[in-house]
């Protein structure tokens, strides 16, 4: 039988396969990355605290890190529902696509300060807030510019 220890490095090894990089995951679940890599290399032991953080943030079940889960097991329901950056880039303009590339290829090398991932949160943020508020802005971009959507 495995302990909780075990169990818990474990999911968090399953959870950081999950997300684009190690920074990501210590953003959404408020943690510090450099806390997240020595718990993933071992150096420092999951507690109770930082588990319920986790699942808290992730929406998890209460418990969820200290039992083993199967591949296919136990999908967080978050990493189930959540669609893939692909099938989001999918749906969007060539344009739209290649900045979220290159955002996205700068966070997998860990390249995004502080202020760049503060800076996109305002932007996202703003983005998310303002539905249809610029839809006559969108619409005369789209006419200026023959490669926007």
């Amino acid at each position: 039988m495995m302990d909780v220890r075990q169990a818990r490095a474990e999911n968090l090894a399953k959870l950081l396969r999950r997300h684009p990089s190690l920074r990501v995951f210590a953003d959404r679940t408020e943690l510090a990355p450099a806390h997240v890599s020595q718990m993933k290399n071992g150096v420092r032991r999951m507690g109770d605290e930082v588990a319920r953080r986790i699942e808290a943030q992730l929406r998890l079940p209460h418990g969820w890190m200290d039992h083993p889960h199967g591949d296919g097991e136990d999908t967080p329901v978050s990493a189930a529902t959540a669609p893939s950056l692909d099938q989001l880039l999918s749906r969007t303009s060539p344009r739209a696509q290649e900045a979220l590339e290159l955002i996205a290829h700068a966070a997998e090398e860990g390249r995004l300060s502080e202020a760049d991932i503060a800076l996109i949160h305002q932007l996202a943020a703003r983005l998310a807030s303002t539905t249809g508020k610029y839809e006559r802005l969108r619409r005369t971009v789209r006419d200026d510019d023959p490669t926007a959507e």
